[in-house]
């Protein structure tokens, strides 16, 4: 048998290794600046569906009722949403989880293995249609989760490219693209209606139902802003889409996510944008361990244990990172002190004793077995348990099984709502209470009626 020259036989493995060569190249060629920002950005990138409680027939058989209703849960919303902080903290839009009883999150591993999670509700912002999540693991271990920083969107220009990822219309999680077709957008949801939100970021990208409270990317993957389908959510996409900018985002995420709510230690204190936008100490509790730490109204914070504090964003992240049962050490800029050390060591929310203390009332948070006979869901008020006697919520009228839903200028949707109002007042400060109470009118209908009442904090 005659035998090629082995020169011939290394000619068929040098095409395939050449055309093997040529496919990686071209799949190089191909990888956008689009395609690179997905794959950065995509394992961020979360599903949000909400099961809610409604009012449903009661039926003793299959064709007749009595007229009553008994509460159901259903399933609620779609939306989406991003990991902003690797312990699992997600920001979505508000109206995503606004009526809901549960939330599940399904996040995405690296190697495409995904998986759903529980999430309780943290902080909302109505104001400017914002929610942040906290994942819960089955067994309520720490856990750690891929995550998208956050970017600044005061330099955005109209015309460059943007992608919006989401899941629109429970297709699963979708890519798609646009520009910036104008910014500080003013809109109304519908038609007639009072509110109004305000500096959107307007995009051609399209954003569905279910793409609500995706993100928004530059062309580099910088996180710009938070999508809304709340223009479009019954009509669909027409070209018209609606970002809330990642600058507000910040702010948001600076003003509501404190130490407190994730790790219920409470440092006694409130911090507020100075004039740069650096924290400056607003409020310092009379019951709260800042007080005895020293630390002053003015105190402008520099750092945070080492990280500097520009924003008052900067200092919320570092703070929730500050390692647990700890002192927070704080440098502060003091007006004729200069630079002060302050280590201000956290305790526990005093939740029970403020509201007794302070107001004269027991209370807890409203729990799904309330629609029924308070006529309020949970995140929906505060369910007042016990009244004490001659103390200032008596002298108001307030009674056992009212439902707390306004503090002042502030809507109490839970305990953590009530603690921030009544940890920062003093002795002597009136507020106004707004109630939801179940009465029976003159001719024996029951219903629900909102009252309200001046009280003097003590």
């Amino acid at each position: 048998m005659r035998r090629l020259p082995s020169v011939l036989l290394c000619v068929p493995l040098l095409l395939l290794a050449g055309r093997a060569s040529a496919r990686a190249d071209d799949l190089e060629a191909r990888r956008s600046p689009v395609v690179r920002a997905v794959e950065r950005a995509r394992p961020g990138v979360v599903s949000i569906r909400t099961n809610e409680i409604v009012r449903a027939p009661r039926y003793y058989d299959w064709f007749f009722t009595d007229g009553t209703t008994v509460p159901q849960e259903r399933e609620g919303a779609l939306g989406s949403g991003a990991i902003f902080h690797p312990a699992g903290f997600v920001i979505t839009n508000a109206h995503v989880i606004s009526r809901a009883s549960k939330i599940f999150v399904q996040v995405t591993e690296a190697e495409g293995r995904e998986y759903e999670r529980e999430a309780r509700l943290v902080a909302v912002d109505l104001d400017n249609d914002l929610a942040i999540l906290r994942l819960v693991t089955p067994d309520g271990s720490a856990a750690r989760y891929p995550y998208l920083t956050l970017g600044r969107s005061n330099d955005l220009m109209i015309g460059e490219t943007v992608i919006a990822i989401g899941n629109p219309f429970r297709l699963g999680i979708t890519v798609t693209t646009g520009v910036v077709s104008a910014l500080h957008r003013s809109i109304r949801p519908r038609s007639g209606q009072e509110t109004e939100f305000r500096d959107f970021v307007q995009t051609d990208a399209a954003i569905n139902p279910g793409n609500s409270g995706g993100p928004l990317f530059d062309v580099t993957g910088r996180w710009i802003g938070v999508n809304t389908a709340i223009l479009n959510r019954s009509i669909g996409a027409e070209g018209i889409g609606f970002a809330i900018p990642a600058d507000r985002v910040r702010d948001m995420i600076g003003r509501t996510f404190k130490r407190r709510l994730v790790s219920g230690e409470w440092p006694g204190f409130e911090l507020q944008p100075g004039p740069t936008g650096a924290p400056v100490v607003s409020e310092v509790s009379t019951l709260g361990p800042a007080q005895e730490a020293g630390l002053r109204r003015g105190d402008l914070v520099v750092s945070l244990d080492g990280h500097a504090t520009p924003t008052l964003y900067d200092y919320r992240v570092a703070e929730v990172e500050a390692p647990t049962g700890k002192a927070l050490e704080l440098k502060v800029s003091r007006e004729g002190a200069g630079l002060v050390d302050v280590s201000v060591p956290l305790a526990s929310v005093p939740v029970g004793a403020l509201a007794k203390t302070r107001l004269g009332f027991a209370a807890r948070d409203a729990a799904a077995g309330d629609l029924p006979t308070l006529g309020v869901a949970p995140q929906g008020g505060v369910v007042i348990t016990e009244v004490e006697e001659g103390g200032p919520a008596d002298r108001v009228l307030l009674k056992a099984g009212d439902v707390l839903v306004g503090l002042g200028k502030d809507r109490v949707r839970a305990m953590d709502d009530l603690v921030d109002v009544l940890e920062m007042l003093r002795p002597g400060d009136v507020l106004e209470l707004r109630v939801l109470r179940v009465g029976t009118d003159r001719v024996g209908r029951t219903g629900l009626r909102e009252l309200s009442g001046r009280v003097e904090v003590r």
